[in-house]
C-alpha cells in the first residue's frame, strides 16, 4: 500500500474497471458510474455534476460489501492498484472513485476547502469513503487537521475508516494526532493489526499512555486485550491491588 497520490492517480483506471466488472449485471448502474466518472475528471470536485454524484451514490450504488477474494487480491496487485477495497461498500468505492477522478490535475492548494466542505456536510458513508482515499488526493499533507476532526468525532466506523488499512495517519499526522488516534481505536476495540505503520510509529509517549489505559484496566478488575499488551512491548506482571485503608489517628496518650 502506498500513499504516492501520482501512483493513486495511475492506477485508478485498475480499481475503476474492477468496480464496473462487479456491476455488470446492472447496466443501468454501470452506464450512471461511467458517466459520473467522465464528468468527475472533466468538470472536478467543484462542478454541479460530481456534487450529484457524491451525494447520490449511495442510492445509485447501493452499499452491497464488496468481496474480495485472494484471487481478487492477487489481479489487483499485478495490476499495480494502490489499494484493495476490503471491507468496503460499493457506495463507498464509488464515491471514492469519484473523488480521486475529480481531483486529478487540479491544484492542490484550491481541493481542501472543497474537500472539508464534502466532509462536514457528508453523512457518514460519504466520511468514510473520503477518509479512505486521504493519502491519495494531491497534496495529502493539507489535510492532517481534518484527519484529526475525524479522530474526535463519536462514529466507530468513520473513526475505522481512518485509522484501518489507511497509509495516511502514519504518513502525515504529527506524534500527538496520531497517538490520540491510535488510543481512540483501543477505547473502540479497533484491531490495532489493521493501522498501517504503526511499529514504526510507536514512541515511547505512546507506550506511556498505553501502560496508563492497562495499569486502569486492571485496578477496575478489567482484562487488559492482547492488542494493548503488544503495543506495550512487555505483558506487565499483574500487580496485585491492594485495598486503600483509611488512616487512623495516633493513639492518644494516657
Amino acid at each position: 500500500m502506498t500513499a504516492d497520490p501520482a501512483l493513486a492517480h495511475a492506477a485508478r483506471p485498475v480499481l475503476e474497471r474492477w468496480l464496473l466488472e462487479r456491476l455488470r449485471d446492472r447496466d443501468s448502474v454501470r452506464a450512471w458510474l461511467d458517466k459520473a466518472l467522465d464528468d468527475a475528471r472533466r468538470a472536478g470536485p467543484a462542478g454541479p455534476e460530481f456534487v450529484g454524484a457524491w451525494s447520490s451514490a449511495g442510492r445509485r450504488l447501493g452499499r452491497t460489501p464488496l468481496v474480495v477474494s485472494e484471487d481478487d487480491r492477487h489481479a489487483l496487485a499485478e495490476a499495480r492498484a494502490t489499494f484493495v477495497p476490503f471491507g468496503w461498500g460499493t457506495d463507498e468505492l464509488g464515491r471514492a472513485l469519484l473523488l480521486l477522478a475529480a481531483t486529478q490535475g487540479q491544484p492542490a492548494a484550491l481541493l481542501p476547502p472543497v474537500v472539508e466542505d464534502l466532509f462536514r456536510k457528508g453523512e457518514m458513508r460519504e466520511q468514510q469513503a473520503l477518509l479512505r482515499v486521504l493519502a491519495y488526493l494531491p497534496g495529502p499533507a493539507a489535510y492532517v487537521s481534518l484527519a484529526a476532526e475525524a479522530v474526535r468525532g463519536n462514529v466507530v466506523s468513520v473513526l475505522e475508516a481512518l485509522a484501518c488499512d489507511n497509509p495516511f495517519p502514519a504518513t502525515y499526522m504529527d506524534a500527538l494526532a496520531f497517538n490520540q488516534m491510535v488510543m481512540k481505536a483501543l477505547f473502540n476495540d479497533l484491531s490495532l493489526a489493521h493501522i498501517v505503520g504503526l511499529p514504526a510509529r510507536t514512541d515511547a509517549e505512546l507506550r506511556r499512555m498505553a501502560r496508563a489505559l492497562a495499569s486502569e484496566r486492571r485496578a477496575a478488575g478489567r482484562t487488559v486485550p492482547q492488542d494493548l499488551q503488544d503495543l506495550i512491548g512487555v505483558v506487565d506482571p499483574v500487580e496485585p491491588i491492594l485495598p486503600i485503608l483509611p488512616v487512623l489517628p495516633p493513639p492518644r496518650r494516657s
